[in-house]
């Protein structure tokens, strides 16, 4: 059977940055931004399948006394093909996900509907190039479409 293996060496470097931000006492802001580069030593080339650039943001709004919604986006920029892979890279994209919660009925039990992916963007995560292998995935990995979670939590 096949076996992965993890072979070859790369370097690489980057930075991430997060913000925090309590606007006031129902609103609260938080972001992320991260950079990475990395280079495949044997090839001087990208390494490949991770992102260079993410970007994420969300908020948490409490608009009514225990009524909260907090939206998000996550983007994912920037994303090359490993040395070799004449696939074109994969395309860029960004997903928005919003949830209701409300702990206004009882103090223990707490209510959440969420959306994800709320817009049905199609967005796909790289997969190991198939020319030649065996058990490889055979195109790019897709990501959910939009979906709609409930969610009942107990809190004792």
């Amino acid at each position: 059977t096949p076996e992965a293996q993890n072979f070859g060496e790369q370097e690489g470097y980057g930075a991430e940055f997060e913000v925090d931000w309590s606007i006031n006492r129902d609103l609260t802001v938080v972001g992320n931004y991260a950079y990475q580069e990395s280079e495949d030593q044997d090839t001087d080339e990208n390494s490949g399948y991770a992102p260079q650039h993410q970007f994420y943001v969300r908020a948490n709004w409490e608009f009514l006394p225990d009524w909260f919604i907090s939206p998000q986006w996550n983007f994912v920029l920037d994303r090359a093909r490993v040395d070799g892979d004449t696939r074109s890279d994969v395309d860029d994209y960004d997903i928005f996900d919003v949830t209701l919660r409300s702990r206004a009925f009882s103090n223990k039990w707490e209510l959440a509907l969420s959306a994800r992916n709320l817009f049905n963007k199609r967005a796909f995560e790289p997969s190991q190039n198939t020319l030649g292998a065996t058990g490889a995935i055979p195109n790019d990995l897709p990501l959910a479409r939009r979906s709609v979670w409930g969610e009942l939590r107990f809190n004792y």
